[in-house]
């Protein structure tokens, strides 16, 4: 890990808390935080900053990709398919109501409509799942009916299964 830039030593943990969350913030760039760090009575460079802020912007983006990760894949343990692309929409389409809100003036219309459009491509996805699963139950209980009666099972029963689960 590289070593932390100079003027960290001049700020204290609650400090360098607050300079964090004015980062994270999408309308603060370099300069922003170059002004803040200045505000404290600490000289600095701007390409120090510069440095800092690229590391910690990408360190975060990270984290955030790392905690996405791990929220669907807690909802994925022992779960189906339909209930891992109900995770990835409900996580989609929190992190595009975050964008909205803290986002302001930052955010592209092409972006949010990319992020619409992903959110709604999920749900019809996981309406289609939906669908399958219960065709498919709905055809493995007829034939199981046909087997508990020692009727034999035919060539089109076991297709009709085969179409209602795949499709």
């Amino acid at each position: 890990m590289p070593r932390p830039p100079s003027f960290f030593s001049h700020l204290n943990a609650d400090e360098l808390n607050q300079l964090e969350a004015f980062a994270r913030e999408p309308k603060h760039g370099i300069r922003s935080c170059k002004e803040w760090i200045e505000a404290k009575g600490i000289v600095v460079s701007k390409s120090a900053v510069g440095r800092w802020f690229k590391r910690f912007r990408e360190e975060d983006r990270q984290s955030e990709a790392a905690e996405l990760a791990d929220a669907i894949h807690s909802a994925a343990s022992g779960a189906g398919a339909v209930d891992v692309a109900g995770a990835v929409n409900l996580q989609l389409a929190q992190r595009l109501q975050a964008a909205l809100v803290n986002g302001g003036d930052k955010l592209a219309i092409g972006d949010l409509l990319k992020g619409a459009m992903a959110v709604n491509a999920l749900t019809n996805a996981q309406g289609k799942l939906e669908e399958m699963k219960r065709a498919g139950r709905e055809q493995m209980d007829r034939l199981k009916g046909v087997a508990a009666t020692g009727n034999a099972i035919t060539p089109e029963m076991i297709a009709a299964a085969s179409k209602a689960v795949f499709g």
